[in-house]
């Protein structure tokens, strides 16, 4: 009987040991007809898909037939389905009488290793005088939306691209470099580690083997950022290595695992930005780079706001785009007039909805003596409020300023407004925030207070 045992054939998921114990206590605890029902079953179930080992085929796959040059990708499953993605309906596009939604296909996993959201995949089409898919043309790429496991299917990814020449049947392969992704992820964890206990020197190695692994995983490039951020906010230089390694997690921001880290990354990346604008702004060697740097902060800010509703992320954008409002306010050309009318406008939409999101009052509400007494405090923040409340103070002085005429109800609106710039005034230079424009400002608070005494 025991060489019986022995000779069973196993399965490579659960192992020798528990095949043989099934078979054991199946005829050694005695008959029975239902106990070969059971038999059958585990038969069937072992047999199953479910419990199949994922194989790893390789694919060689050619971008053209003129030049020999194979891909080596590893096949990640194949296309059961293809229709339009769903995509909003804009009244103001161009575009009305024109279907240019993409393409998304639904694709059946054979291999669901290294596979993330955001991942670059490829649409290999089997070369016919080959049985097997080992040969093929690439004719499309496609970028994962979505992987979940569905009832009919099992594993499945949803992909989506211009696939004119996509069809059902085809398969889908990734790269190799995906197969160094895992082992990155680890290799960075360690470099966190080491940040934890202060060895700031083998955590930046880490950091770096772990790009050697996966040049492009952004939770790396944004690791080595903070660190370069750090260090440049230690010495006052210019943060040029932070701005370096930011960019590149930029460049692969799809490619987080983590809302988490997106987040955090955004507000450092924000911050490393407006580090080198305030250094910039001054220096005519500089040219146009201070205004992209207050671009990119305002892109971030947008990024940042699609994952939390968090303040901060608006209170770095509202700084940015005062600023921006103010570079475009000196042009001339009805181009950048009217940039300064949009940054206007975004700014002071921004300004009301904070005072709301962080006092919980609006611009002019009730709730402002409430804040002021002290009983409605700002949340935890990163951001320098401080910052918050000089820029504010300097957009409603503007308003004030571009405000025209003397009529009862503009010297009523006016009043409001000298009151708002007032308040943030006041509480800027109680933080200290080290504004150059908030010392001017002092001056015309003053000048206003003699045309409103009553206010």
């Amino acid at each position: 009987m025991s060489s019986f045992f022995s000779s069973l054939p196993t399965h490579p998921t659960i192992g020798t040991s528990t095949t043989r114990n099934l078979f054991r206590v199946l005829f050694i605890g005695g008959g029975g007809s239902g106990k070969w029902w059971v038999l059958l079953l585990i038969l069937t179930t072992l047999s199953s898909p479910v419990f199949a080992r994922e194989r790893t085929e390789i694919v060689y796959a050619f971008r053209n037939y003129e030049r020999a040059r194979p891909i080596k990708m590893i096949l990640v499953g194949e296309i059961k389905s293809k229709i339009k993605a769903a995509q909003g309906y804009d009244r103001q596009s161009p575009y009305q009488n024109y279907d240019v939604r993409q393409d998304q296909v639904t694709v059946r996993v054979m291999n669901r290793e290294g596979l993330r959201v955001g991942q670059k995949l490829y649409v290999i089409e089997k070369n016919p005088h080959h049985k097997k898919y080992r040969n093929g043309m690439i004719v499309a790429e496609i970028t994962v939306a979505s992987i979940l496991n569905n009832p009919f299917y099992g594993w499945v990814i949803t992909g989506q691209g211009n696939l004119l020449r996509v069809r059902e049947g085809q398969f889908v392969a990734r790269t190799l470099e995906s197969e160094n992704l895992e082992k990155a992820r680890v290799i960075k964890k360690r470099g966190d580690m080491h940040m934890n206990r202060g060895e700031v020197d083998r955590a930046i190695a880490a950091y770096q083997d772990a790009l050697r692994a996966d040049r492009n995983l952004p939770e790396a490039h944004a690791a080595l950022g903070d660190l370069y951020l750090e260090e440049a906010q230690k010495s006052g230089e210019y943060p040029v290595r932070a701005l370096s390694a930011f960019d590149k997690a930029w460049q692969n921001r799809e490619h987080f695992y983590y809302n988490s880290e997106v987040f955090q990354f955004c507000l450092n990346y924000m911050e490393a930005l407006y580090l080198a604008y305030s250094k910039d702004r001054y220096t005519a060697a500089a040219g146009q780079r201070p205004q992209q740097h207050l671009s990119r902060i305002d892109e971030a800010a947008q990024v940042c706001a699609t994952i939390t509703d968090h303040p901060d992320c608006e209170l770095h954008r509202v700084r940015a785009d005062y600023y921006l409002m103010e570079f475009y306010s000196a042009q001339s050309s009805a181009d950048q007039r009217q940039a300064y009318d949009s940054y206007r406008k975004q700014t002071g939409e921004l300004l009301k909805g904070l005072e709301e999101k962080l006092y919980g009052y609006q611009e002019f509400g009730p709730r402002l003596k409430e804040y002021e007494s002290g009983s409605t405090r700002h949340p935890e923040s990163s951001f320098d409020i401080s910052q918050y409340h000089g820029i504010a103070a300097l957009y409603y002085a503007r308003v004030l300023s571009d405000l025209p005429g003397n009529a009862d109800a503009k010297r009523k609106e006016k009043a409001a407004l000298l009151r708002m710039v007032e308040h943030h005034y006041e509480k800027a230079m109680q933080g200290n925030p080290g504004i150059p424009e908030l010392q001017s400002l002092g001056s015309l608070i003053e000048r206003m207070r003699k045309v409103f005494p009553d206010r």
